[in-house]
């Protein structure tokens, strides 16, 4: 067997293919899609196998004359015949080619501020200036009233005798005293 002939189609199969019902009854797929290649017809093949095996089968495939990829689940009643079930999942693959895309755009850009946060904070481990950044504490009107240790570098620490861990997060004037 190289080919499959038309039995029955419902009207969503009629839709997919853009072919009435009546052009496809009693024709075989290659009659109907004589401008499919070797490669576009990797699908009847999996449909004769089912038909000859009664082994089911499911499987996406990408029909590039129609410019569509469908979810295809097929399965034989009785030997020698395919049922095909098929879902048009052409605006889910776009949809998970723009995540892969936006996801691979992430993945470079965090790789970017790694060696960038890398490159920083070995600038500031390997100074030998006392680093202090701070952050300002203010009344609720604007009004500057603290500052709180955001980071320091262990210059800091060899310099003021005070520990980076128990000066981060802290207020100043509570670190004086």
């Amino acid at each position: 067997p190289v080919d499959l002939k038309y039995v029955k189609i419902n009207a969503a199969y009629k839709k997919n293919v853009g072919y009435p019902q009546i052009e496809l009854i009693g024709k075989s797929v290659t009659e109907i899609f004589s401008h499919l290649n070797e490669v576009d017809l990797q699908w009847m093949k999996k449909y004769i196998k089912v038909a000859l095996s009664g082994e089911p089968t499911s499987f996406t495939q990408y029909f590039a004359h129609q410019d569509k990829w469908y979810s295809i689940y097929a399965y034989s009643p009785q030997y020698g015949f395919v049922v095909e079930i098929s879902e048009d999942i052409t605006e889910r693959k776009e949809h998970e080619a723009k995540v892969t895309h936006y996801v691979s755009e992430l993945a470079e850009r965090n790789m970017d501020l790694n060696t960038s946060q890398s490159h920083y904070r070995d600038l500031l481990d390997h100074m030998h200036n006392i680093f202090q950044y701070h952050r300002v504490i203010d009344d609720g009107n604007g009004q500057a009233v603290d500052l709180e240790f955001a980071e320091v570098n262990p210059a800091f620490e060899m310099w003021t005798g005070l520990k980076i861990a128990d000066v981060v997060g802290k207020r100043l004037p509570l670190v004086a005293h």
